[in-house]
């Protein structure tokens, strides 16, 4: 009894041990489960498109917005300053800066407590010489913004597009004269665009836009108007042209006339206007010219002096007035090379690299393979591309299709590019080169420049024809068209990477990638301003969005980096896995 007793206790136990190990398995199988769907999940949302509406919503709801036209006219009215508050904010600003230490923590203190309508001109004094002002706005801003006050602008500015309400346009027009970032103003106008003709009717805060003392206003007024595709808007905007006094306003006309009319009229008077504005803005005269002329325009480029302006005014006039009627306006069609993303990619495992263009989207749009090391590429006309081959000592330029048309020695080159007058330069490790425009070779070199020592690092042509270069030494260096050095600043930030670069900025500042940094400087000054921590950034330049694009050699990974330096959703990680991307850039 007591052994049959003993077996069935055994055989109890047996039963319940397998139960254990039965239910254990169940377990772990439905614990792999939900861990592979989750990672499936993971995986389809970052394959998922970026979707801007999408990724706006969410913007302004971490704000606490919504997508309502009153919550959302709501953020720009709290954001414009009113005219009785805008001088107490500015003496403010002032006082950080005052001798008196406690003077300087009572203002802080106020300025912290000034509301969300200050930050416009707080941000206008970051650029302030003094450094002390710019700390003490620096930590009154992070006291005022919850949610950087960029993005909820741009977000709210795009979501506005979609309706139809009066209010829209005079909320924008007030805030318009004190948005202190290029890429807000720029999206607003194009809601303006987009709000400038409703049910057949103009929208009559826009029409009295265009007899307001305000250049700024009018000039926004003026260009939504011209752009709408709207053919009786586009033809008073011709007549308003003819009757308007400020150059700058009837550039703009001009220029959304032709690209975006393809009026083929105001061409002359798009030439006529290059030595009447500033420099900054003359540039636009130029690449229009050039991208309708292709290889075959006059050998002539602007500099920022108005002499030369007026030099290139006389050059293109001769140049239309011969080709006028056999330029096709069609070429205004063709993708412009500013809109592609150009990635260089190393070998992976020892081999050769290559060159990749993208679109908008990430899509590969053409590569070229075979390149020992390309540290930089600049798109040209006629399905062309400029190479610095780093390791072959010499800047190529070949057809997309892998085909060589020429190249030139230099040493070790790290960047390289085209003039619109067809002279190619590029830059090396220990000089600087020039050459005449032409397919024959060799190219007569039109300037040099040698260092004699081997530590340029980076570099980039400026406007001006002056370079910019950055040594191994934590040096930025200036050379003049003399081929002397007419400034010398430290840049610090605990050294610079070999493989690094440095973009000139619209505003004349230079973004540099330090080792443990993004940085700008101010080219005359040596002073730093903009900055983020970044390790080991390989390439940096600035996009028209005000975002930055990054390289990284050590991951392997183009990364599209916000204006406080946070990573968007945008990311480039290569197509082929035999390379590894280290380098981007988009002009």
């Amino acid at each position: 009894m007591r052994a049959a007793g003993l077996s069935i206790l055994l055989l109890a136990i047996a039963l319940m041990a397998s139960s254990h190990d039965l239910t254990a398995q169940v377990v772990k199988t439905e614990v792999k489960k939900d861990v592979a769907k989750k990672e499936e999940a993971k995986t389809e949302e970052k394959d998922e498109p970026f979707n801007q509406l999408k990724a706006d919503l969410e913007t302004i709801k971490s704000g606490g917005y919504a997508d309502d036209v009153k919550s959302l006219t709501d953020f720009f009215r709290n954001h414009t300053v009113k005219e009785t508050d805008k001088a107490k904010v500015l003496a403010l600003i002032k006082k950080l800066g005052d001798d008196s230490f406690e003077s300087r923590q009572d203002a802080s203190r106020e300025l912290g407590k000034s509301g969300v309508g200050a930050i416009a001109l707080i941000r206008t004094a970051l650029k302030d010489g003094d450094p002390e002002i710019v700390r003490r706005c620096e930590l009154a801003l992070k006291t005022l913004e919850k949610v950087p006050t960029r993005s909820l602008a741009l977000a709210a500015a795009r979501l506005l597009t979609k309706y139809k309400d009066d209010t829209i346009t005079e909320v924008l027009m007030n805030y318009l004269p004190i948005c202190d970032d290029e890429s807000v103003a720029e999206e607003i106008h194009n809601t303006f665009v987009a709000l400038a003709i409703r049910d057949g009717k103009r929208d009559p805060v826009l029409d009295a836009a265009l007899e307001n003392r305000d250049v700024l206003k009018r000039s926004a007024a003026a260009e939504a108007f011209t752009r709408v595709n709207d053919k009786d808007s586009r033809a008073k905007m011709k007549e308003f042209l003819k009757k308007e006094a400020d150059s700058d306003i009837k550039l703009v006309i001009a220029l959304s006339l032709v690209n975006d009319a393809r009026d083929k009229e105001l061409i002359p008077e798009v030439i006529r206007l290059m030595p009447e504005v500033n420099a900054d803005k003359a540039w636009k005269t130029e690449e229009l010219m050039w991208r309708l002329a292709g290889e075959e325009g006059p050998p002539i480029s602007m500099g920022s002096d108005k002499p030369s302006r007026e030099k290139a005014r006389d050059e293109w006039k001769k140049w239309w007035e011969v080709n006028e009627k056999k330029v096709d306006m069609a070429k205004l069609d063709a993708e412009s090379s500013y809109g592609l993303t150009i990635v260089c990619e190393s070998p992976l495992r020892g081999g050769l690299g290559r060159v990749v263009a993208l679109t908008g989207d990430g899509k590969e749009r053409w590569s070229i393979k075979g390149l020992n090391w390309p540290m930089d590429a600049v798109p040209l006309p006629g399905k062309k591309v400029l190479i610095a081959e780093h390791n072959r000592n010499r800047i190529i330029e070949r057809e997309i299709d892998g085909k060589e048309i020429w190249s030139e020695n230099i040493n070790q080159p790290v960047s390289c590019g085209r003039l619109p007058n067809g002279i190619s330069w590029g830059i090396g490790r220990n000089q600087i080169i020039e050459w005449e425009r032409g397919d024959k070779v060799p190219h007569k070199q039109v300037f040099t420049f040698i260092r004699n020592e081997y530590d340029i690092v980076a570099g980039a042509r400026l406007k001006s024809g002056e370079y910019v270069l950055l040594t191994q030494n934590s040096q930025l260096l200036k050379v003049d068209r003399k081929g002397t050095i007419a400034k010398v600043h430290a840049v610090g930030g605990n050294g610079v990477n070999y493989y690094s670069t440095v973009d000139v900025l619209p505003s004349g500042k230079i973004l540099v990638t330090l080792m443990n940094s993004l940085t700008e400087f101010d080219l005359e000054s040596g002073k730093p301003g903009w900055t983020v921590n970044y390790q080991f950034a390989t390439s940096a330049v600035r996009l028209r969005n005000g975002n930055t694009l990054v390289g990284n050699q050590n991951n392997g990974r183009i990364q599209e980096l916000d204006k406080e330096g946070k990573p968007t959703k945008w990311e480039y990680k290569g197509t082929d896995p035999s390379f590894r991307p280290f380098r981007a850039f988009k002009r």
